[in-house]
């Protein structure tokens, strides 16, 4: 029996989810990071409010989470016994989980299902920032009350277009031990207001692009001043290396010549092939040819800042 299940008026953003702990645990390929998480719980404010912002697997997950859902309980004849159940930890309100379903199985065993849609041909075993999602999703379930001990994780592999499940069992040790960093993390980071660790993450640099510029204020940058030498440093080396690949790079092609594939120890190991040109809007004719037409459809991107390093010793 599952119990423990409340309603779909849930709040958002305001506790630690599924989504999050990938990313305050760290873990490699998260989308989130410390930063842009916490920036999320305190002003309701994601990175991925703008859809063009969101990483390919998360839209194409919401787009065909119905279909993923229908073929896994087709392919596996488990039962849909709730969508989207909402959990949280009792007196820890802070901590929560929006599994995609729970299903019953014919032997009459219930399960949380995580519906994912990947851009890999195939997993030889989970990714941690996946397990991590069922593994909290899983701890905060039992918590709330609900006799579950495996999550299923239906990925569908699109360039395989199929549907594979990885069926994830809880493991209290490690649900406990990110309970008690995400406790102190959301204490620290949250609540407290701490500002959480910087990193070059795209998420971070997306919630650092929001902020606006106030025209004309300074600020001391006199005990960062190594940071800018650092980004200067960066930029030379960074610049030196385009340099570097483009040079090998050419060397390739004026081998190739006009062939597509160089084959190494008789196998195909770089290809130069030609691809289909992007089509375009000939804005010059337009505006040459309809005016009107060219002004009435003509919009203004929203402003944005460029980071420069000035003067100099």
């Amino acid at each position: 029996m599952v119990t423990g299940i409340a309603s779909m008026d849930k709040p958002r953003r305001n506790y630690i989810g599924s989504a999050h702990i990938a990313g305050i645990l760290e873990i490699e390929g998260a989308y989130g990071t410390q930063f842009s998480i916490a920036h999320e719980l305190r002003t309701g404010e994601s990175v991925f409010d703008d859809e063009e912002n969101l990483p390919e697997p998360i839209s194409l997950g919401i787009e065909l989470e119905p279909y993923v859902l229908k073929t896994y309980a087709r392919q596996e004849r488990a039962k849909i016994y709730q969508s989207q159940p909402h959990f949280k930890m009792p007196f820890r309100n802070q901590l929560a989980a929006t599994p995609d379903a729970i299903v019953q199985s014919e032997d009459g065993h219930y399960r949380l299902v995580d519906a994912k849609v990947v851009g890999d041909y195939k997993w030889s075993e989970v990714p941690m920032r996946y397990e991590a999602s069922s593994q909290w999703q899983l701890g905060i379930a039992r918590a709330d009350g609900a006799q579950v001990n495996e999550c299923d994780l239906a990925v569908y592999h699109l360039p395989a277009r199929r549907l594979v499940v990885y069926r994830i069992e809880f493991n209290p040790e490690w649900f406990e031990t990110a309970v008690e960093y995400a406790i102190q993390w959301y204490r620290a980071y949250v609540i407290d207001g701490k500002t959480p660790p910087v990193t070059g993450h795209r998420a971070t640099s997306e919630i650092l692009k929001r902020i606006q510029a106030n025209v004309g204020k300074s600020v001391n940058l006199d005990d960062k001043a190594d940071l800018i030498e650092a980004l200067a440093a960066a930029n030379a080396e960074l610049k030196t290396a385009e340099e570097r690949r483009d040079a090998i790079r050419n060397k390739l092609f004026s081998v190739m010549g006009d062939a597509e594939i160089g084959l190494v120890d008789g196998k195909p190991r770089f290809t130069w092939k030609a691809q289909k040109g992007r089509e375009s809007l000939d804005q010059k004719a337009l505006k040459a040819d309809h005016p009107d037409l060219y002004q009435s459809y003509q919009r203004t991107g929203a402003s944005f800042r460029v980071a420069r390093i000035v003067g100099g010793k």
